[in-house]
């Protein structure tokens, strides 16, 4: 467009020369090197006009065969990009359907024509991985590092690769790295947790969870995993004598998982042991209220100081109340009523058990225990 202005300006220009020159006629004499040349204004002006379009012309084409190697490494350069794309779509493909071999060859053509990116030696780092050419995909994953292009990648490889050799420590290594990078890695921190755990270091297990809990503090998961690191350590710290610390953790550990029956077992046991009987009778309470279990019930007993069956059945209505419709708490009333041998309450509580549709054979033998009990008297 700008050279179409050029030309069309360039030919306005002579032909208001030209009309000037018919109202205003004359002759143009150039002497050089001892020739005379002597033209008319028109002839001149025509002659001029030529000369400049054929040098700009001129100066065109020679700009354009210079230009020419530069045009044809650019063409060049999309092609190999093109395919460089092409050769990317097909090794994601690849990975995803965990085809080793396929990715190798697609990771070689990536790195071939896409030079200036590290996406093929992640590629193929990955395909050595799936292979268990463990060595090869270190290498691989190395080299991004060394460019320092994609090292998050390359830190995510060498994590994968460590987990597959089950070698812990260097795992979490990599995963600090990556966390380093990017704060929001949160596959990895969640896959850091989980191994943490798995592998009994419970106190970086606890600190993953924690920060994962942030990000997502309604997740039931994490909540479960975090309160069974917890209670894991706990039992670390209480074999090793450190039963306060143990306790501290156990209560954050139930307040996770409120309904986990082997921390809440455990919760009372420790309690005991550091001799906090009210914080117990409590606990049993609280439990009751929405899991009853026969369990807790010899321990409630045991607090409440108690030696006889009347007392103890006395004792035991501190729980019966929590939640009495419970099968559990109807059944354990009935037993502990026949011991005391308070036929009425007994009665009351097979009665209502049987109203319920509950119908095993400890409660057709208390029946005839009851039945028999109240015969004899």
């Amino acid at each position: 467009m700008r050279t179409l202005i050029l030309i069309l300006l360039q030919v306005g220009i002579f032909s208001l020369l030209a009309l000037w020159y018919q109202k205003n006629p004359g002759e143009i004499a150039i002497q050089w090197l001892g020739y005379d040349i002597q033209v008319s204004i028109a002839i001149f002006f025509v002659f001029l006009l030529v000369t400049v379009t054929i040098l700009y012309v001129l100066l065109r084409f020679v700009a354009t065969v210079f230009n020419l190697p530069t045009f044809f490494r650019s063409r060049y350069a999309k092609y190999n990009q093109a395919r460089g794309v092409h050769a990317m779509e097909d090794s994601l493909v690849a990975l995803y359907a965990t085809d080793g071999n396929k990715l190798a060859k697609t990771g070689k053509y990536t790195s071939l024509f896409l030079k200036n990116s590290d996406i093929g030696s992640f590629f193929q780092g990955k395909a050595a991985l799936i292979n268990h050419r463990y060595l090869k995909a270190e290498e691989h994953f190395n080299h991004m590092l060394k460019k320092g292009n994609l090292p998050f990648l390359g830190y995510t490889g060498l994590f994968h690769v460590a987990l597959s050799q089950n070698k812990t420590k260097d795992a979490l290594k990599y995963v600090d790295l990556c966390i380093a990078l990017h704060k929001k890695a949160t596959p990895l921190r969640l896959q850091a947790a989980d191994l943490a755990l798995k592998e009994g270091l419970y106190e970086r297990a606890i600190t993953e969870f924690t920060v994962l809990l942030r990000k997502d503090p309604e997740n039931k998961n994490l909540q479960h995993k975090k309160a069974n690191a917890l209670f894991e350590h706990a039992k670390v710290l209480k074999k090793n004598n450190n039963s306060k610390k143990a306790l501290s953790l156990l209560e954050k550990s139930h307040d996770l998982s409120p309904l986990n029956q082997d921390i809440i077992k455990f919760h009372i046991q420790t309690l005991q042991d550091l001799g906090k009987t009210r914080a117990t009778l409590k606990l049993i309470e609280k439990t009751w209220e929405k899991t009853p279990d026969e369990a807790y019930v010899l321990t409630y007993i045991s607090l409440s100081k108690g030696t006889t069956d009347l007392e103890h059945y006395k004792a035991l209505q501190g729980l019966f109340p929590i939640n009495p419709g419970h099968s559990i708490s109807l059944l354990v009333q009935a037993r502990y009523a026949l011991k005391a041998k308070l036929w009425g309450p007994a009665h009351d509580a097979l009665r209502n058990l049987m109203e319920k549709g509950h119908n095993s054979p400890e409660i057709y033998r208390l029946m005839e225990e009851l039945k028999q009990s109240e015969n004899a008297r």
